[in-house]
């Protein structure tokens, strides 16, 4: 009997190390992408300062930088995506054949909207390089035009990517609160186990002693439950604080880029 409680205990420390595991590796893969899109940004804003100074070379700069836009939210998505795999695989490891089944879906799913929304990007970024060479041959006025366009559909590129990091973000919680769902019926299991136990040893000995030591066990046991509540709220709450967290900067994030659209249509004028 006591072995096996042992073996029980062993068991969901366990289970806690893996849990705790993968959070952190939420976290990491957040904070990529948040450092990810920074440098973006960056870029971007580079690349202006840089159309700003000369009229003719813009051109070239844009394209460079909206190639290295793209490979930077290939990359990401590829890697988070395997992010997610590693994480189904190993919820996987845990479930029952049906459950398997649904993650599976679930799983296939979201990796077919990755894919669309990737070659949607890709898409446009083709349309944007047409319209760069088609620019070389206009006369001013309508080159104006055509930057308005071009500017558009960066925008609409930047709407994109940041709809694939919600996606992501949702990702992650989902793939949290299956976690805490299976936690929470290991620990229901667990409970039942010792109670069950404490009741043969009870019928075996009923001694004072023993009775004390179930009493004792039990405390324990709940206090430990109490723990692990405590623990799997608090993270819950870190991922949400995560997620405002992004939310926000992708507002910045969107704002600066429209200030600075704004900024390049208006040298522009001078220009003109």
């Amino acid at each position: 009997m006591m072995m096996m409680m042992m073996m029980m205990m062993i068991m969901m420390m366990m289970m806690m190390m893996m849990m705790i595991m993968m959070v952190m590796m939420m976290m990491m893969m957040m904070m990529m992408m948040m450092m990810m899109m920074m440098m973006m940004t960056m870029m971007t804003i580079m690349t202006m300062m840089m159309m700003m100074m000369t009229m003719m070379t813009m051109m070239t700069m844009m394209m460079m930088m909206m190639m290295m836009m793209m490979m930077m939210i290939m990359m990401m998505t590829m890697m988070m995506v395997m992010m997610m795999m590693m994480m189904m695989l190993m919820l996987m490891m845990m479930m029952r054949r049906r459950m398997r089944m649904r993650m599976m879906m679930m799983m296939m799913l979201l990796l077919l909207m990755m894919m669309m929304i990737m070659l949607l990007l890709l898409l446009l970024l083709l349309l944007l390089l047409l319209m760069m060479m088609m620019m070389m041959r206009m006369r001013m006025r309508m080159r104006m035009r055509m930057m308005m366009m071009m500017m558009m559909m960066m925008m609409m590129m930047m709407m994109m990517m940041m709809m694939m990091m919600m996606m992501m973000m949702l990702m992650m919680m989902m793939m949290l609160l299956l976690l805490l769902l299976l936690l929470l019926m290991l620990m229901m299991m667990m409970m039942t186990l010792m109670m069950m136990m404490m009741m043969m040893m009870m019928m075996m000995m009923m001694m004072m002693m023993m009775m004390m030591m179930m009493m004792m066990m039990m405390m324990m046991m709940m206090m430990m439950m109490i723990l692990m509540m405590m623990m799997i709220l608090m993270i819950m709450m870190i991922m949400m604080i995560m997620m405002m967290m992004m939310m926000m900067m992708m507002m910045m994030m969107m704002m600066m880029m429209m200030m600075m659209m704004m900024m390049m249509m208006m040298m522009m004028m001078m220009m003109i």
